[in-house]
């Protein structure tokens, strides 16, 4: 036997019927990986696909990838995020203002979770920011964001993530560094709560606090761009440009697969 001379990434052979009739392809070689190869995703944000925005660049509506529907809108103008061309590697990031941009989805039931997402900010201010959150409040809720000061256990400018409740001693809950970065650079965060917590920016833990346990699942409004949806307050003051939600604390293989795939996507550190 012999290997031939074609690259082994993918051949696509598509075949089209006379007068239109149906378009069948096949597919040879290794699958394409995609978020949806990890089981459990129940949200899937990316800038490049499903943004309807209008012709100042507002964004109106985002469309979840995965197979879950959790889309999201905005309708007052004043809290719509911006579409931007170019963000990073070439491709565009959904913007929030950090004053009063953010957007919601249905109410979904979520417990356990795996948050992986290539994110900008001011980095070098201390700011309260959230870039997604599910009734985010001091004894429950899950979300993730950056921190403004020091409580609770946490530190000032530190990622925080949470399962039920960021008050101290909740359970579980994890927080952690993210240093000297340079405003508005795009990076990428990936973190989890459940029986264990992780903690990576760019592919490095810097997890500093961990309490783990089964985190409480409940039924609430999804958001992104803001800490909290009940309150709506502390709203992410930077770039999305992609973000994928599971709903376990996915296996390390797992989380390394799905980092290798927006690594290579946006050319992040």
């Amino acid at each position: 036997s012999h290997y031939s001379n074609q690259p082994c990434s993918i051949v696509l052979n598509m075949l089209i019927g006379v007068g239109g009739t149906a378009l069948t392809s096949t597919v040879r070689g290794a699958s394409v990986f995609t978020p949806k190869s990890v089981s459990g995703l129940f949200l899937w944000l990316k800038a490049d696909v499903g943004v309807t925005a209008d012709g100042s660049n507002k964004v109106s509506a985002w469309t979840d990838q995965s197979t879950a529907g959790n889309n999201f809108s905005q309708s007052t103008a004043a809290n719509k995020p911006t579409l931007t061309a170019s963000a990073q590697n070439s491709l565009p990031a959904v913007v929030f203002d950090g004053t009063a941009d953010y957007m919601t989805a249905g109410s979904i039931s979520v417990g356990p979770w795996s948050m992986l997402a290539v994110v900008s900010k001011n980095w070098t201010t201390a700011t309260y920011s959230g870039i997604w959150s599910h009734a985010f409040l001091g004894t429950s809720g899950r979300g993730f964001s950056t921190t403004g000061g020091a409580a609770n256990g946490w530190f000032t400018k530190e990622f925080l993530g949470v399962g039920n409740g960021f008050n101290n001693g909740q359970s579980p809950q994890l927080a952690g560094p993210y240093g000297a970065l340079t405003d508005n650079t795009y990076h990428l965060v990936s973190a989890g709560v459940g029986a264990s917590c992780f903690l990576r920016l760019n592919k490095a833990s810097v997890i500093r606090l961990s309490t783990n346990s089964v985190a409480t699942t409940a039924t609430a409004t999804l958001a992104i761009g803001t800490q909290s949806a009940t309150f709506v307050n502390n709203f992410w003051n930077g770039g999305i440009a992609e973000l994928c939600l599971y709903n376990s604390r996915l296996a390390d293989d797992d989380v390394i697969k799905v980092e290798d795939y927006l690594k290579a996507k946006w050319a992040t550190p």
